[in-house]
């Protein structure tokens, strides 16, 4: 007839043989396949279900394995119905709504069927229809019902105490009838929130989300999504998110009495008083819709004090984009990297672009609390600011700050770590706080391989270290990487009184590895020898005195 077989890549795996081929009826260029062996039909550990698909010539396409939860038995047919895939095995009929890999859920197909090996399948508009090995023909006359196919997905606009919690939902079909997600700091859950929306009876994935409040700062939390129909319940996989490091604020964190339409190409700014060595990382306005259509692109900006005016340009935040449509509410403006800040008086505002009155700022009066100034935004906010003039509106307008405690600069010196050996710097914490990591400036050193090591906190004995206090998550470090600030982040921020800490390194049984910066300061740092596979010791021990300062803070929070 004139016809020419084309071939397929290579199958899933060789020892394989194929017992049964279907076409997708919405997509010709997806085929499901099954496999089984001539000397057991089953054997585990190979693929017995598996998808095939091409974008161009079929010699092209790639195979999925699908095998999945399916029992442990050959596979004779796999065949579509509406969407959802049908297979035929050697202990009845299953089914599964949406293929997901090696983790693809399938759910045994109606009742009444004995364990039987079933041989072919076929799908009629009045049901299914399967031939088995010795017990005749059988037919389901109910139309095909699924639990839902779900897939749990990364969390989203993840804050302090914060969260939206995403997901996707495949009703197969059946009106889902709940939609949850489970949340909670380990996998057993505990708390639990309902969908936004429900997803409805279709036949593909619709997205779902869930917000959440009440969460502790600097926390790991697991979650899934839950989801019913007629057929049953599914759960999607455990996912994580870790929430943001707890800050304090310096601003207006008040929504204020009145509103005003912010002018184009001006900006403007308010005073606020930071307390010393401090890391801002966001500016946070409120801002509302006002009747003027279309749009207006905002950043936000901080200058030194000059004299009780506002000075030298320190950072600008990303840009934000504000239209007619966007709900009243804080809206956050990171700057690209934490602005390192000695305590003192500074100024924070917001420039803005051609567009104007399209955004509102709220404000309350107080005397001669804003200095502004006509500035075109596409120049960029001008360095210093310039000739200002006054009015009271303090913005409801705040900054975002962490305080550090240590050496924050890169030391002038270099050592090498050594192996199993714990090292730390004394400082005074000037007020009670929650410490929720440590950070250490490292640089390879030539030599390969990698190093292990965790931070280390511990209380002051009668001007020594003395009772461990905390120990941080693993960092390794390797001789491929770059020179710079590395975070050893705590799981459980130690919570701090106002005293002296001593704040260090410990090290793992590779010597030399990864390089430290630090200034020689006398008697400022104890040391002594301690296996890394015991953990740090409690207390700290007999030490030895140098002159070793590290580049090596920690951050906190006050309160």
């Amino acid at each position: 007839m004139g016809l020419t077989f084309s071939p397929l890549a290579p199958q899933p795996s060789p020892e394989t043989y194929v017992t049964g081929l279907s076409v997708d009826p919405n997509n010709p260029r997806e085929i499901a396949a099954s496999f089984s062996f001539n000397d057991t039909r089953y054997r585990p550990g190979f693929p017995h279900a598996a998808l095939y698909s091409y974008t161009t010539s079929p010699a092209s396409g790639t195979w999925n394995v699908i095998t999945g939860n399916l029992p442990s038995f050959a596979v004779s047919r796999i065949v579509y119905d509406n969407g959802a895939l049908l297979a035929a095995t050697d202990q009845g009929v299953y089914a599964t709504g949406a293929p997901a890999g090696e983790s693809t859920t399938w759910t045994r197909l109606g009742t009444g069927m004995p364990n039987v090996q079933v041989q072919d399948l076929d799908v009629e508009p009045d049901g299914i229809y399967a031939v088995t090995h010795g017990r005749g023909a059988w037919k389901l006359s109910a139309p095909l019902s699924l639990a839902p196919y779900v897939e749990t997905r990364s969390a989203s606009e993840v804050k302090q105490g914060a969260a939206t919690l995403n997901a996707a939902i495949d009703p197969n079909g059946s009106e889902a009838s709940a939609c949850t997600f489970e949340y909670g700091t380990t996998a057993a859950y505990g708390s639990s929130a309902p969908c936004a929306k429900l997803p409805g009876a279709g036949t593909a994935p619709i997205a779902v989300s869930a917000s959440i409040s009440g969460l502790s700062a600097n926390t790991t939390y697991h979650f899934r999504i839950v989801a019913t129909n007629l057929a049953g319940t599914s759960n999607g996989a455990d996912e994580t998110f870790k929430t943001a490091t707890a800050t304090a604020t310096c601003g207006k964190t008040s929504v204020g009495k009145s509103a005003d339409p912010f002018a184009a190409n001006r900006k403007r700014v308010n005073r606020c008083v930071l307390p010393a060595n401090v890391a801002v990382s966001e500016l946070s306005v409120y801002l509302a819709p006002t009747s003027t259509s279309g749009q207006q692109v905002i950043r936000g900006i901080l200058y030194a004090d000059a004299n009780g005016a506002p000075g030298a340009l320190l950072g600008t935040t990303t840009q934000l984009t504000f239209t007619n449509s966007s709900p009243a509410g804080w809206y956050h403006l990171g700057f690209p990297a934490s602005l390192q800040l000695a305590g003192g008086h500074y100024w924070i505002g917001v420039i803005t672009g051609a567009s104007q009155n399209v955004a509102a700022g709220r404000y309350d009066n107080v005397s001669g609390a804003q200095d502004y100034n006509s500035n075109t935004y596409t120049s960029g906010p001008s360095n210093p600011f310039g000739s200002v003039t006054h009015s009271d509106e303090q913005l409801s307008l705040y900054a975002s700050y962490t305080q550090r405690l240590g050496k924050t600069r890169v030391g002038a010196a270099s050592d090498t770590f050594a192996a199993n050996r714990k090292r730390v710097n004394h400082y005074p914490l000037p007020a009670a706080g929650s410490v929720s990591k440590l950070s250490v400036y490292l640089a390879p050193t030539g030599v390969s391989g990698q190093q292990v090591l965790k931070g280390v906190i511990y209380a002051d004995a009668s001007g020594a270290p003395g009772a461990l206090l905390g120990v941080s998550e693993q960092l390794t470090f390797k001789s491929s990487n770059s020179a710079g600030w590395y975070d050893l982040a705590f799981s459980s921020p130690p919570k701090l009184a106002a005293g002296n800490y001593w704040i260090g390194i410990i090290t793992g049984a590779t010597a030399g590895v990864t390089g430290f910066r630090y200034d020689s300061v006398p008697g400022s740092r104890d040391y002594n020898t301690n296996p890394y596979g015991s953990g740090p010791s409690n207390p700290f021990g007999f030490f030895s005195k140098d002159s070793e300062q590290m580049s090596l803070y920690a951050t906190y929070t006050a309160g």
